[in-house]
């Protein structure tokens, strides 16, 4: 159940987390007459690389989860704690956007 948890959450980030803050925040700015225009989703040409290394980081889940068994484990966890670290740590070295994004709402 653990392992499928670690898996599935990450499914549900994507569909729902992500999506739903941003309607929502489209939803209210354009009832109460915000200036939206900076706030767009968008990719720097880096948008490849990131799913590249996602996908890479799923695949190397699969197969820790292969080398120990298909049993949660402390060594599994720790790798997938590792894993995760890894692959936070990658995204925030390589993201150079810190400023705030400008705008009166």
């Amino acid at each position: 159940m653990a392992v499928s948890s670690s898996i599935g959450s990450n499914i549900f980030d994507v569909t729902v987390g992500l999506p739903l803050p941003w309607l929502t925040f489209n939803i209210v700015s354009g009832l109460v007459g915000c200036n939206r225009d900076y706030f767009r989703v968008s990719s720097d040409g880096n948008l490849f690389e990131y799913l590249s290394v996602l996908l890479g980081m799923v695949v190397l889940v699969i197969v820790s989860i292969s080398a120990f068994s298909f049993k949660m484990s402390k060594g599994l966890g720790f790798a997938m704690f590792l894993f995760y670290f890894v692959y936070v740590a990658y995204v925030l070295i390589r993201t150079d956007n810190w400023s705030a994004a400008p705008g009166n709402c």
